[in-house]
């Protein structure tokens, strides 16, 4: 529906990332093999001008700068997944430059929330509390490197747009956001003596 998608994605905060996070899941050779795959890719990427995806990626630019217009070459698809009757998820479709690497990213435990609890209870002596924290818009809070935005280009129609936030879709994407949430948590809950542990469902 394209008065949905032309709310975009709501509010995102803008964080940027630490270099020690970046460079701990993504390999440092990655973005050449990107751009050389791109090269010879002959495949042009094409995404069907509607008009909710029209107006979703220009409430975007306009809302949370998650997008800048450019006259790039498109990299990546993208199409909008309705989350409820206020949202949409947009998401990457980046099989050609998942196609130039078959590295997979560092993989992190995913337990059930009753098994980390005794888990961590019976190591630390001590009761444990669990709670669930909702981030609205996560990745698209987490700002791309400036050498990484020209990887992830999109577009409808004519226009197209440049992502400037971790995109939904990238295979990296999940464990670049799990570890810096979970820096962050540590980071709080330091300050008063207290342990943390997060993962991302």
């Amino acid at each position: 529906d394209e008065e949905v998608a032309a709310q975009g994605l709501g509010e995102a905060g803008s964080v940027h990332l630490g270099d020690s996070i970046w460079n701990s899941c993504v390999p440092k050779d990655l973005r050449k093999r990107y751009e050389a795959h791109m090269k010879e890719a002959t495949q042009e990427i094409r995404d069907k001008p509607e008009a909710a995806l029209g107006a979703m990626l220009e409430s975007v630019r306009v809302i949370t700068r998650g997008t800048k217009r450019t006259s790039a070459k498109r990299t990546v698809s993208v199409f909008l997944k309705p989350k409820n009757e206020e949202k949409c998820c947009l998401i990457l479709n980046p099989k050609i430059l998942h196609g130039a690497d078959r590295r997979r990213p560092p993989r992190f435990i995913l337990p059930r929330l009753e098994q980390l609890g005794r888990w961590l209870a019976s190591i630390i002596g001590a009761p444990v509390y669990l709670t669930k924290l909702d981030l609205q818009n996560c990745y698209w809070s987490i700002r791309l490197p400036r050498s990484w935005r020209r990887m992830f280009v999109i577009g409808n129609g004519r226009k197209r747009y440049r992502i400037t936030r971790l995109p939904f879709g990238w295979r990296y994407s999940p464990v670049i956001c799990q570890k810096l949430v979970q820096k962050l948590v540590a980071k709080g809950l330091r300050k008063v003596k207290a342990l943390a542990w997060t993962y991302l469902d």
